[in-house]
């Protein structure tokens, strides 16, 4: 028997019972699983797909064609007409150029002007049915291309329309050009009167400024100012060279004999020389004769003449290196004079050429920017009678011979895409959002081992199981039952022997003799369960006991029983009221015997809970090998949570369509806290064709699909 643990806030956990093979966990991203979900929900899919087809197909086919025509036009920079180079860069080197030129075939002008020249052409419908809505201007990116479309239910109005607006926007263009060169043309005008007006003013100025400052007759390379300074300049030098040579400073305080040899005159020099001839014959006479030797006197006497004469001439030798000293020193100081007065007057040319000069430039740029203008004044009447613009068409719209709109193909394909990721979408969506339990891999994730799983049995099943208890139209002979469960459904009698064999394999010392058979809520099938369970236990040879402890509802006593043992049954002896062995009844089923409800008690809890019940267990296990109680639902009345102490085991019956997985939660956590010993549940209400796939889910993977509710309500369930 296996172990029930249990999780925080009174959640059931994992059974750790010596299970064969580990419960396995969903794995959402195995495609294998994903593939499954899709093909049990494939009709779903199909009709999701089938009316998005259905839908985006009627749209297709039904929907008014719209047709498409595109022009392209290319748009060049704009030439320049103003002299100025950065006025032009900062309006046709704009980067936004191309987006101003988008939005100016956008404007409600230009469209305003398409719309007049199509009325004409154009019918009274078509021309109201022209709306802005339907217009794409795109320029392609990396050029200087624009692209214009225009979506139209006909093609000669969509062809009509983008031409149209292509030519009206080069005529825009063109006069726009057409009037800015005019009015550049008119500033012009206006800027050349003002520059000439300005370029006569500066004239004159430069001229008045010549005159007042005598700078009409000079020339900067002849100016003869600057030519007398220069002069002056020279003169100085040589007067000053010749005050370094005169030696008058000197010679001035000399001795007789002390002039230098620069300042002696030729007399100077001649009398010099007379002087030392006489010297020296003195000399001689002096050492032959004697002092008072005549001639020694008379030599004596020409010395003293001679020396006479030479200080006459020295001195007049100073006084002539005296004045010609006084005389250039009189000229140096006048021509000091005369170059001070020269260099006032030139310092004062200069700052009147400076001036000067500046008013000469002056004059010569407004000439020249006068000029300039001029020529482009010329140039802007030349240009304004070109009609030139920078605007060409590269592909004129034509008329459209295929809608552009619907795309038939692209949109089925689309459909059919979208529609199968929708049904897909769907499929997935329902599967993780249902809370029905779907296969054994759902019970088993609440803490549930799954012990089999029984197919949709319907009236047939219940009215003939009726027979095999009560034998009213089946005598209790073999060969009736056997060809009675002959002809019974395969699969159904392997799903309940199935079910008896994963009791027997359910504990690994000794299978459970006395089982309760529960469920969450009513309608589920227990009491089926509980029949058919009972007869596949008795069909092994061993004593098997169907117990009906449902004595609010029972449903073994009066569909089951014998008119003769509806007297009988759990609430008579529970009661005191009789025997236990004389509430027994045998069934045409060969170790088959049943214990109906009895008389409903009015309180059935008391009666389930009382010591007789515990004496009555213990006597089925002491004569039978199995017991099977068939008990009321768990969340309806607490009659099945007084037995599962007592009692070996319990089976849980779940029906898909019936209990959600809630409520087997709260069903598990009521027995936990019961302290029931819960053998595992069953899955009821199965297809028959879904059981072969349930045997190869159960080893590889998979789930099981549930009955219908309609179908399931004619079982002869609880």
């Amino acid at each position: 028997m296996s172990d029930l643990m249990i999780r925080d806030h009174n959640e059931v956990a994992l059974f750790e019972a010596n299970r064969p093979v580990e419960a396995r966990t969903r794995e959402e991203n195995d495609l294998i699983h994903l593939w499954r979900i899709i093909l049990k929900r494939k009709w779903l899919v199909l009709t999701t797909l089938g009316v998005v087809v259905s839908a985006v197909g009627f749209y297709t086919y039904t929907v008014t064609p719209i047709y498409r025509s595109t022009v392209s036009i290319q748009i060049d920079r704009e030439e320049n007409i103003l002299p100025y180079q950065q006025m032009y860069e900062g309006i046709a080197g704009n980067p936004f150029y191309l987006e101003t030129q988008v939005e100016v075939l956008k404007s409600r002008r230009l469209w305003r002007r398409v719309s007049g020249k199509l009325k004409d052409s154009l019918t009274s419908g078509q021309l109201n049915n022209l709306t802005q809505r339907d217009l794409e201007i795109m320029p392609v990116p990396g050029t200087s291309v624009i692209r214009i479309s225009y979506y139209s239910e006909h093609p000669q109005t969509a062809a009509a329309l983008v031409n149209c607006l292509s030519e009206e926007y080069m005529n825009s263009n063109f006069e726009e050009k057409y009037q800015a060169t005019m009015r550049a043309r008119e500033f012009l005008k206006a800027e050349l009167e003002a520059l000439k007006q300005k370029v006569e003013e500066s004239e004159a100025e430069l001229v008045r400024y010549a005159r007042d400052n005598n700078l009409t007759l000079f020339a900067d390379k002849d100016n003869v100012i600057i030519q007398k300074l220069s002069d002056l300049t020279r003169e100085m030098t040589v007067v000053e060279a010749q005050l370094l040579a005169n030696r008058y400073q000197e010679i001035k305080n000399a001795a007789l004999g002390d002039l230098p040899d620069s300042s002696k005159t030729p007399s100077v020099k001649a009398l010099e020389g007379q002087l030392l001839t006489l010297q020296q014959r003195l000399a001689t006479l002096s050492s032959q004769y004697g002092p008072n030797w005549p001639e020694v006197k008379l030599c004596q006497e020409e010395i003293m003449k001679v020396e006479k004469q030479l200080l006459e001439e020295t001195r007049r030798a100073i006084h002539l290196a005296k004045r010609e000293y006084d005389l250039a020193q009189a000229h140096r100081q006048r021509l000091d004079r005369a170059l001070q007065e020269q260099n006032q007057y030139v310092t004062k040319l200069n700052e009147g050429l400076i001036q000067y000069r500046t008013l000469h430039r002056e004059v010569q740029t407004d000439q020249e920017l006068y000029e300039g203008l001029l020529q482009r004044l010329k140039e802007a009447g030349v240009i304004a009678g070109m009609r030139s613009s920078n605007i060409r068409v590269l592909d004129r719209g034509d008329v459209p011979s295929r809608p552009y709109s619907p795309n038939k193909a692209l949109n089925l394909a689309l459909a059919l895409a979208i529609g199968s990721v929708a049904g897909t979408m769907l499929a997935l969506f329902r599967y993780y959002t249902d809370r029905t339990l779907r296969n054994a891999e759902d019970l088993e994730s609440n803490g549930l081992p799954c012990l089999g799983t029984i197919p949709l049995m319907g009236a047939g099943w219940e009215v003939d199981g009726s027979k095999i208890l009560n034998g009213r139209e089946l005598e209790a002979s073999e060969s009736h039952l056997t060809a009675y469960l002959d002809s019974v459904s395969l699969v159904s009698w392997e799903s309940f022997r199935s079910l008896r064999t994963s009791l027997v394999l359910s504990s690994g010392t000794a299978p459970p003799k006395i089982l309760v058979i529960a469920s969450a809520m009513p309608q589920e099938g227990k009491t089926t369960i509980a029949i058919n369970l009972a007869v596949v236990l008795a069909q092994t040879g061993e004593r098997t006991l169907l117990v009906e402890l449902d004595m609010r509802k029972p449903r073994i006593t009066p569909e089951f029983l014998h008119h003769s043992a509806r007297g009988k049954g759990m609430s008579i002896y529970l009661s005191g009221n009789g025997d236990l062995s004389a509430q027994i009844e045998p069934t045409p089923v060969p170790n088959l015997f049943v214990i109906g409800c009895g008389p409903i008690p009015p309180s059935p809890p008391e009666l389930i809970g009382s010591p007789r019940m515990k004496i009555a267990l213990k006597l089925f296990a002491m004569y039978f090998d199995h017991v099977i109680i068939d008990t009321p639902p768990l969340l309806s009345v607490t009659d099945a949570l007084l037995l599962v102490r007592q009692v070996d085991g319990l089976v849980l019956v779940v029906n898909p369509l019936i209990t959600s997985e809630d409520e087997l939660r709260r069903s598990l956590n009521m027995l936990t806290r019961a302290n029931a010993k819960i053998t595992g549940g069953v899955i009821n209400g199965v297809r028959v064709q879904d059981i072969s796939y349930y045997n190869t889910y159960y080893q590889s993977g998979g789930f099981l699909e549930p009955v219908d509710k309609e179908e399931s309500n004619r079982l002869p369930a609880r």
